[in-house]
Parts: structure tokens; sequence; C-alpha cells
């Protein structure tokens, strides 16, 4: 007679035997186990993996599209599932392939992909990190020197200024100041008034924008970055500060150049490209 366990195995070997039989012969790499009828991975135990998939990373723009035009003939047996898709965000400047998200009639995983995030080229992140903080007229003034390749200076009439020059002026910004204070006091009221001049390099002899010439990205055509330079004279030595001139517009012809790049380089039969981002 058999016992207990016995008759227990028999009972899970029939019902696990069969589906076992059925997932092994379609190729599937799983196995349906008696232990709370869980199903068990055992992809890593075979020779190949069971389908293709993986995650490329990378900040190159050529490479991120050479990747996806790579990948459009590997597979022909997806083909019914193209175009590929694209999804752009444009503020954060990346992208994301996805070789296996298949459509409405072909729905697949979703986790074949290709992500691209551009870095900010050097020049441009030094900029952005400049613009807006309360400079001394030493800590410009080396910032100028070292980006002075990308760099043209203008004064206020719009008259251009030799870098090295534009340098020197700024340099050179002083502020002079004359106060005169009168006090009166009285049992019932007190008077005080302050006269106050101040003139921030009376002459027209510096700098007022420059323009600031880069690529912001690497594959991108150069862009001129025009940069306001005004003087703070609230306190007894000048304080300077950068603003880059319709910065949000830049950004914005940036990131619509970033899609185009994108979409220009394929087919739309090959590919869809979207504004945005997509999670499964």
């Amino acid at each position: 007679m058999l016992n207990k366990e016995t008759l227990k195995a028999l009972q899970e070997a029939t019902i696990t035997q069969p589906i076992n039989s059925g997932i092994l012969s379609e190729g599937l790499p799983a196995l349906l186990l008696p232990d709370g009828y869980s199903v068990k991975d055992i992809e890593h135990l075979q020779p190949a993996r069971y389908r293709f998939r993986g995650q490329l990373s990378t900040g190159f723009i050529n490479d991120f599209i050479n990747y996806t035009k790579a990948r459009l003939f590997d597979d022909l047996t997806v083909r019914a599932a193209r175009p590929y898709q694209i999804m752009v965000d444009g503020k954060k400047m990346t992208a994301k392939a996805f070789f296996n998200l298949g459509n409405d009639d072909y729905p697949g995983h979703g986790d074949d992909t290709a992500i691209l995030t551009l870095e900010t080229n050097p020049p441009l992140a030094s900029l952005r990190d400049i613009c807006g903080k309360r400079l001394s007229q030493l800590d410009l003034a080396a910032w100028l020197e070292d980006w002075a390749n990308y760099l043209k200076a203008e004064k206020s009439d719009g008259e251009s200024m030799d870098i090295k020059h534009a340098i020197n002026a700024v340099r050179k910004i002083t502020i002079e100041q004359a106060r005169t204070a009168t006090n009166e006091a009285g049992n019932l009221s007190a008077t005080r008034s302050v006269l106050e001049s101040i003139d921030a390099n009376k002459n027209n002899d510096k700098p007022t924008y420059f323009t600031f010439t880069c690529r912001p990205h690497q594959g991108f055509e150069p862009r001129d970055f025009k940069i306001e330079l005004s003087t703070i004279t609230s306190e007894d030595k000048p304080m300077l500060k950068l603003r880059i001139v319709r910065e949000e517009d830049i950004n914005l012809e940036i990131s619509e150049e970033f899609k185009e790049k994108i979409g220009s380089s394929f087919n739309s039969d090959q590919v869809s490209v979207y504004s945005g981002t997509f999670t499964l």
C-alpha cells in the first residue's frame, strides 16, 4: 500500500509532467515545480538564451543611431511588430529605443532597449554653471581667460571689443562712492538724510555683452549664446553677474534639434519617434 508521501508525489507528477512536456516542446525556458506549483526559470541552464534582450547605454548620439539601425535587420521574426519606437525627452536630453515593444497585435516585453543620455559639452556646462552667480572681478576675469577662445565681447553701443581688452576692462571696474550724512535730533523727531552717488566705470570702455560660441552636445551644430554682463554696486567692491539672454528659448531650440536629429536618421516605416517618456 502506498504511503501518504508517495501518493502526494504521484499526484504532483500527474499534474506537472504534462505541463512541463508542453513547455519544453515549445522550447520555453521554464518548468512547473510541485512545490506550490511555482514556475522556475531555467534559461540560465540552457546553452543559449531563449530570446535576445539587453540595454545599450551611451552618451554619443551617433553610436545610439548606429546601434538602432543595426538592430533593424537582426531579427526578421519581429518585423511584423515594427516600426520600433523611440521616446525623446528634450528637457533631459535623453532618448530610449524599444526593440521589442511591439504593437496591439504583437505586444512585446519591452525589455530590449537602447538609452541615449547626452552629456553637455564642457564649455556650455561651464557657462551654465557660472551664470547667475555673484562674482568678484578676479573670478570673472579668470573664467573669461579660460574660455577666451569661445568668446567675443562688445560694448553697450554694439561696438566689438578685443577679448583681451575686455578682460582687462573687467579687472579695472571701480566704484566711486561718496556719502554725505546729516542727522538732526529733536525732542519730538529725528531726521536723517543720506546722499549717495555710485558710478561703475563712468566711461564706456568696458564690455556689456559677450557671445559664447560652442557645440552644446556632441554631434550638434555650434550655437551662439549671448551673455549680458551686469555690475552690482551695492557693496564696497563691485560684484559682477552673467546672464544668458533668451536662455529658455535657446534650450527649447536645442531640444527640437535633438528630436530632429533622431527622427531624420530613420525612415518612418522603420522607427516612430515620439516626444516624452514611456513606462511599461
